[in-house]
This record gives C-alpha cells, structure tokens and sequence, in this order.
C-alpha cells in the first residue's frame, strides 16, 4: 500500500491499496512555513498544528508534503521566480522492516523535519539531526501492521501526534499515538473503523478549530469528528462504490473540506459535499477520470484560486510500457471539472503528490513507479499544464513519498520507501 500528499489551497489526501494497486496520499501545504498536520490548512480554517511545517496545498496528508520554510503557492503569476531545478540522491537509511507509509513532520519539536515509517507492527521514527541526515530508526507500537500513518496535533498540545489505520485477520481499527512532546509516544489507542480499513487522513471538517480523521474502508468513507481533545465521536459512513482512494479539499470554495474519492472500477472521481458540518451531501457527482483512477492529488495547478485534481491511472493512448498516466482535471470554480488532460509517468504508477518543486509558485507533480524503480517529476508551467516527465532512479520497488526541506535550505526534499531494500532514499532539491 502507499499514500503521498500534495498541496493546494487547504487539502488533504489520502491513499490506498485497492486491488493490488498503491494508490497514493496527498499531503496539504500549509502557507506559514510549517508542515501541516494534515489538511489543517484547507479551508476549514483550523491553526496550523504543533508547528509542523507544510507544503502548501498538499495534504501533509498529515505529513505527506511539508514545505517548512518554502515559499507558498498562490500569488505569484507564471513562471516568476522559476529556476533550474533538479533531484539529486544523497544516501537514506535502512529500516530494518518491509517500509511501508512514510510521512513527515517536527515531532520532537526543534524545528527540522523528522520522519515516520510503517513497518511491520511497528512505527519507526528517524530524528532529523539538523543537517538532512537522520538517526537510526526508533521503534515505536503502533497497534497490529499499521498500514497508513498520518500527523496531527489532536490533543492541540502543540505537539505533532499519529493516526494510523490497521487491517488484520478481519480486525479493522483506527489508532491515535499521542507524543509526549519530545517525539516520544504514549501507547495507542484503538477504537473501531469500517470494513478493511486502508488509508487515514486528517483535516477539519467541522470547522471547529480541531483535527478530524477520514478513513478509506472498501466501498465506504468513515469519518470521525474530534470532541476537541483528541477524543472522537463515533463514526459516520458514507457509501463510496468500488474500491477507492479519496482526497479532502475545498473544491466549491465555501469553506469547508470536501471530499474527492477515486473509483478504480469505474474510472471516475467522485465529490461529495461538506454541509458545513463535517457531514457530507450522500449524492455524489461523478467526473470521468481515466480507466482505473486510483491516487488523487489536489492543488491549484492554473493559479485562479480553485482546487483541481491530479489522477493517477491506466491509459493505453499514452505510449509508456503500462499505459500509466496522470490525468489534470481543472475545477471550473464551482466544485465541477473540465475534461482531463493526460500525462506519461512510469510503469505501475503509485502514490502522487504535488508540491512547488521549482519555486515558481505552481505546484509541480511527483509520483514513484513501482515497476520502473523510479521517480517522474512533473513541473507545472504555470498555466495547470506539465512538461514531459523527468525521471530519476530510486532503490527497488518504490511506492509512496514524504516532500519537505529537510537540509533547511529552502527547497524541498524527497524521501521514498523502497519496499524491497527494506530501505528509504532521500533526495535533495536543488533549485538555481
């Protein structure tokens, strides 16, 4: 399974496994210079959390994508300020465990970008050590195979916090680890989730100031609304058709976090409507998004202020060896999409996230090829329309990314899961 996040005006996403395939998690940039904790940037208005620094518009799906002191997206017009950009490899470290999601945030608090790792029932925590390389793994429980991690300051403590999600021999639970405010955790707490529960994301759908969690269970959406001190109502379902993977965004502009969920069976993208009250509108509208839609990235790609959507999915028009494409819907402002325009990525395409790579004030598009071992990048240029692919070399098998400035020197870095290497690689930006 693999999830990634993006950035955009106040989004989160999320993503999951669904038929065998990684789909991919978005993480929100917040503006503010701090990872988000989770879409807290999206419309609804909540404070940033725990001084965790996100990218703009991507959900730090919890995590996912964190800016921490890049510029923000929104305002500068075409290619202003764009420079000769580029990814270049420098080392990782090994987990020790078949990695599975990976996300970021500053749990211990001293201002650098850490990182969180699934791996088998464990959640292993590597601390920044100020400079972009990062301590050996500390392992800490979190609950049986935790198989999705997101950040967020729940308790509002000010301290970064994780939910996760685990899916095991038919026990499907949610799990919130609360951090001590060093970036140690207390054990996790576990209440129930749908039926084969995949990925976990996080955004204040109520609009009361407090982080809320959406789950992806198969066929449905769970969301569990915050009492306001890291305690959560009982869940609310909603009924999502085929296997899915979902962002939150506000795609309507009035203010509350939406839902995007990707169907992988019947190729569309499907939004269901805050009512202003973390409760959803159950009658979807649907939107074509590719033959086997399956990872889903929001952010305003064209710059005029409304959410649009990057898809992941299978397209044998584009002339790649598995027909993988990225698909950009662009919001018409109203919460409805113009037709798709497609772009070649690699083989089994995963986890998409968008993040301003280049600086130019456009989120650009990251997604690993599982098939391939590689990473596509796709920069915007400026108008919500990409360039062709360009493409770097990863460890094997990777499938789901964490974007954030991890050296501090104003351009975001990159840190993959490499499945078979039982590994993460880092990549730097370098932008001149």
């Amino acid at each position: 399974m693999r999830l990634v996040r993006i950035f955009s005006l106040g989004v989160v996403l999320g993503s999951a496994n669904c038929g065998g395939r990684t789909s991919l998690e978005i993480d929100t940039l917040n503006n503010g210079g701090m990872p988000s904790t989770g879409g807290t940037a999206a419309a609804g208005g909540a404070p940033a959390n725990g001084g965790v620094r996100s990218v703009a518009g991507g959900s730090s799906s919890a995590g996912r994508v964190s800016t921490a002191g890049q510029p923000s997206f929104g305002g500068s017009g075409g290619n202003a300020g764009a420079c000769a950009w580029s990814f270049a490899p420098r080392g990782g470290y090994v987990v020790g465990s078949i990695p599975g999601d990976v996300v970021t945030g500053d749990f211990d608090g001293d201002g650098f970008l850490d990182l969180a790792v699934s791996a088998g029932n464990d959640i292993r925590i590597s601390f920044n050590r100020k400079d972009g390389t990062f301590s050996p793994p500390l392992a800490v429980p979190g609950g049986e195979v935790p198989v999705s991690l997101t950040p967020g300051d729940f308790n509002g403590d000010g301290s970064l916090d994780l939910a996760t999600v685990t899916n095991v021999d038919g026990t499907s639970a949610v799990s919130l680890l609360f951090n001590r405010g060093d970036g140690s955790f207390r054990a996790p707490i576990t209440f129930p989730a749908g039926r084969t529960p995949n990925l976990v994301s996080v955004g204040d759908l109520d609009r009361d100031g407090s982080l809320d969690l959406a789950v992806t269970n198969y066929g449905s959406i769970s969301i569990f609304l915050n009492r306001g001190d890291g305690t959560f109502l009982p869940q609310t379902i909603y009924e999502a058709a085929g296997c899915l993977n979902f962002a939150l965004g506000d795609f309507d502009g009035n203010g509350s976090l939406d839902i995007a969920a990707t169907n992988l069976f019947d190729g569309t993208v499907a939004i269901l409507f805050n009512q202003g009250t973390g409760t959803f509108n159950p009658s979807a509208i649907a939107f074509a998004a590719g033959n086997a839609a399956f990872g889903i990235a929001p952010a305003d790609f064209n710059g005029d202020g409304a959410l649009d959507l990057a898809i992941s999915h299978d397209d044998t028009s584009i002339a790649n060896a598995e027909g993988q494409t990225v698909a950009v819907l662009l919001n018409r402002g109203d919460g409805t999409f113009a037709a798709r325009a497609s772009y070649g990525v690699g083989a089994f395409a995963g986890e998409l996230r968008a993040a301003d790579l280049d600086a130019d004030g456009r989120p650009d598009l990251v997604v690993p090829n599982e098939h391939d071992n590689t990473l596509s990048v796709l920069l915007n240029r400026g108008d919500g329309s990409f360039l062709p692919q360009a493409v770097y070399a990863t460890g094997r098998l990777p499938e789901r990314t964490a974007i954030g400035d991890f050296d501090h020197d104003g351009q975001l870095d990159l840190a993959v899961n490499n499945w078979a290497d039982l590994s993460i690689g880092l990549f730097f930006g370098s932008c001149h």
